[in-house]
């Protein structure tokens, strides 16, 4: 791993995220903390498993630098997917901040993208199912997609968003398991969606 003294690998200078890249497989982190770094996979999945299917037209790994790191790819990502997330805990009576730089992992990047696209297209109304396994990142999904939709309704005409767009998140290895942690999540999703009049439909497996 690299050396994160360097400025170019510090946290929060010069580099927005790091990728490792071979020709099957991608990993990405945001921040460098030598063995300690979290490298996280940034792949699209094969027979749904982990990996890349195969490209005809050369590596597996292709689509990073041909679809990803395209300039309007790339521009979207910084104006609306990456941001600077703060936390404050308290130790001893003393306040301590922890911040960590989110950046869309590939999976929320791609239903983002598919579904806010389909919206546009389509209008509300439609059914979607995301399947986000535990710990990849379910609310960040949810509130990118929340915020993507709801800038539509400045594109789209009001009375075409009127019917009420249903997003199923379902959660593959931690199903809800109690009537409390459906309304906890409930809340978490009003304060997110804001004024935009879209319904979450937690899925339990």
């Amino acid at each position: 791993t690299r050396d994160n003294k360097e400025l170019l690998f510090a946290f929060k200078k010069r580099s927005l995220v790091h990728f490792a890249v071979d020709q099957d497989e991608v990993f990405m982190c945001t921040k460098i903390e030598g063995s300690k770094t979290n490298w996280l996979p940034f792949n699209k999945g094969y027979n749904n498993g982990k990996g890349n299917p195969p490209n005809p037209e050369g590596y597996r790994t292709a689509y990073l630098w041909e679809e990803i790191l395209a300039k309007d790819s790339w521009l979207e990502i910084i104006q609306r997917f990456i941001h600077l997330q703060t936390v404050e805990f308290e130790v001893e009576g003393s306040l301590y901040k922890r911040e960590k730089l989110i950046f869309p992992r590939f999976h929320q990047l791609d239903a983002v993208r598919k579904i806010s696209d389909h919206a546009t297209q389509h209008g509300a109304g439609s059914n979607y199912l995301i399947q986000h396994s535990a710990g990849s990142g379910k609310s960040n999904s949810i509130a990118w997609l929340a915020y993507r939709l709801s800038s539509l309704s400045g594109f789209l005409t009001v009375s075409s968003w009127s019917p009420t767009a249903r997003c199923s998140i379902n959660n593959c290895r931690t199903p809800f398991t109690s009537l409390s942690t459906k309304r906890e999540w409930s809340k978490k999703l009003t304060k997110t969606a804001a004024n935009w009049p879209l319904r979450w439909a937690m899925a339990p497996t």
